[in-house]
């Protein structure tokens, strides 16, 4: 084959000037081999240098250590909302509780205006003995009618 490094020939000057050397220096391979190293092994040193340096101005980890308690011994809240759910299940459950709780019981709207939220069963029932109410009034909103339902009492 005509491409071997083999048969090729090399003049005389080129291999004085070391130039197309059919034998590479290996001292240079290894001095480039430690100074890749040496850089790399800087670089680690440089990142836990600043690593070290960054966290001693932050605030602390998300996790507080089992010492440190809030003045009202209540954990403390480190994360804003909205949180994970971890328990889907639980949650969905709790609130179906707070749902169903609203729909049965008695309670205050805006006692200021004298609203008041009476159990679903109690409502369908007066809905059925009164009838449903009539207005007459095209275009007021809702909020504009319990306003006034709330002066004229």
């Amino acid at each position: 084959m005509q491409n071997d490094i083999h048969d090729i020939s090399v003049s005389p000057e080129s291999l004085k000037r070391r130039h197309e050397s059919p034998t590479p220096s290996i001292r240079n391979v290894v001095v480039s081999a430690v100074l890749i190293v040496v850089m790399i092994l800087m670089s680690f040193g440089a990142v836990e240098w600043m690593m070290s340096a960054f966290a001693s101005q932050r605030p602390m980890s998300t996790r507080p250590p089992a010492d440190i308690v809030a003045p009202d011994s209540k954990p403390i809240e480190l994360t804003v909302a909205p949180h994970l759910q971890l328990n889907e299940n639980v949650d969905l459950i709790a609130l179906r509780t707070r749902e169903e709780e609203g729909l049965n019981s008695y309670g205050w709207i805006d006692q200021t205006a004298g609203v008041v939220r009476i159990p679903i069963e109690r409502a369908m029932d007066l809905i059925v003995a009164r009838g449903l109410p009539e207005t007459n009034v095209v275009g007021q909103s809702d909020l504009e009618l319990i306003r006034e339902r709330s002066q004229s009492r």
